[in-house]
């Protein structure tokens, strides 16, 4: 079966490890700075912690629900050049786990459970 995100079944163990992983820290580190700041630092801190805590989440969020599917089978394939000069063709891969292609594809992430192309990198 096609599997158009990350968030579809069938779900990779690694990607709750590492989601139960992330909400055990995140909790852990706002329970320490709970406890241990003190003074002014404390509510910096603990704004700071959430802030950079909710960005991680919405970029594991958006990285693992957006399909780097390519839908344009048409369209012609960019030619970039590499440090040396030399042309290199970006290409369409087949991903054999989420049974699509996927443009630019580098690799299919176990911990988001979605292939890393052009459209999620």
């Amino acid at each position: 079966k096609k599997r158009h995100n990350g968030f579809e079944y069938p779900r990779s163990v690694n990607q709750i490890v590492v989601a139960a992983i992330y909400t055990w820290t995140f909790a852990s580190q706002a329970l320490f700075i709970a406890v241990c700041a003190y003074g002014n630092w404390k509510i910096g801190l603990i704004v700071v912690h959430g802030a950079l805590g909710l960005a991680i989440l919405l970029l594991w969020t958006y990285c693992t629900y957006v399909d780097p599917e390519c839908l344009v089978t048409d369209k012609p394939i960019p030619i970039c050049t590499n440090l040396l000069g030399q042309r290199v063709e970006r290409t369409n891969l087949f991903c054999s786990i989420c049974c699509k292609r996927v443009y630019g594809m580098d690799h299919h992430c176990v911990f988001l459970n979605n292939c890393i192309g052009s459209r999620n990198y």
